[in-house]
């Protein structure tokens, strides 16, 4: 990561880059995209099933020992203190994933019409991302109490997902040591390309291999949704090296295509020491 400062320090330009090496292990393996794993009905009502799944006949998966993952990360941004009150930031990010990026443990279903769902498969997903962001933060403090901070992501990839994040903090000192924050936060997403609640085949097809696409997946995170995230902290500076934070957050996250909405509670108690 570099940093160059100019026009006396009020201005900051950043690079960035990261790359990373992942090893994907999954539990008896990893399987071949869009195949069978059969097992039978005794062994999946078994309390122990996870020693008989070990047991169970592979359909026509073929199963690896591991997978690979390299991920490269660049990012450019400028920094700008506007005045002695305001600041101003904007980042662009350029990402790579080479390699296994398929969930070993997602499934989806095979349904024939008039017949209910026929066999299950794994997912299969590319194997190969290229993604892009932007963002765009704004903080302003309009009073010596009073501080605001708002930044807004667009996110885009070639597996044709994007993305639009507005995220908003309002933060007030009640005194020089208790503060008050409440937090908003808006996302919605697109879904990828080969994105499906399950494969759909005709009801007089012999087969679904004829009818399996190249990829697919039914995971939610690369599907269409929209999530609203509202919540308050509190904060408390016992001195220079020693803090306490509490937060409680409500987000609710609605999946399009008669999927169930979600809705969460988040707590949360920080403890911040300074050595």
């Amino acid at each position: 990561n570099l940093a160059y400062e100019f026009n006396q320090r009020r201005s900051t330009l950043n690079l960035g880059a990261a790359i990373s090496n992942d090893t994907i292990d999954a539990f008896v393996g990893i399987p071949d995209g869009l195949t069978t794993l059969t097992c039978t009905k005794e062994a999946k009502n078994d309390a122990a099933f996870r020693t008989d799944w070990l047991e169970c006949p592979v359909g026509n998966a073929r199963v690896f020992k591991s997978g690979n993952k390299v991920t490269t990360d660049f990012i450019v941004g400028f920094t700008q203190v506007w005045n002695r009150r305001t600041l101003l930031q904007a980042n662009y990010a350029r990402g790579n994933e080479d390699g296994y990026l398929t969930d070993p443990y997602k499934q989806i279903s095979v349904v024939k019409s008039n017949f209910g769902e026929t066999a299950v498969l794994y997912e299969k997903r590319p194997r190969s991302r290229n993604t892009n962001s932007l963002f765009f933060k704004f903080v302003n403090l309009p009073l010596d109490q009073l501080s605001l901070n708002v930044s807004y992501r667009f996110f885009w990839d070639d597996w044709d997902v994007q993305a639009h994040t507005l995220d908003g903090r309002l933060r007030y000192n009640i005194t020089h040591k208790i503060y008050l924050q409440g937090h908003a936060r808006l996302h919605r997403q697109g879904a990828a390309s080969f994105y499906d609640k399950q494969i759909s085949i005709d009801a007089d097809s012999s087969s679904y291999y004829a009818d399996k696409p190249r990829f697919i997946t039914a995971d939610t995170r690369l599907g269409r949704l929209m999530s609203a995230t509202v919540g308050i902290k509190v904060g408390y500076k016992m001195n220079e090296k020693i803090g306490f934070s509490g937060r409680i957050e409500q987000m609710q996250q609605y999946y399009y295509g008669a999927l169930p909405r979600l809705k969460v509670w988040i707590a949360q108690l920080i403890l911040n020491v300074k050595f």
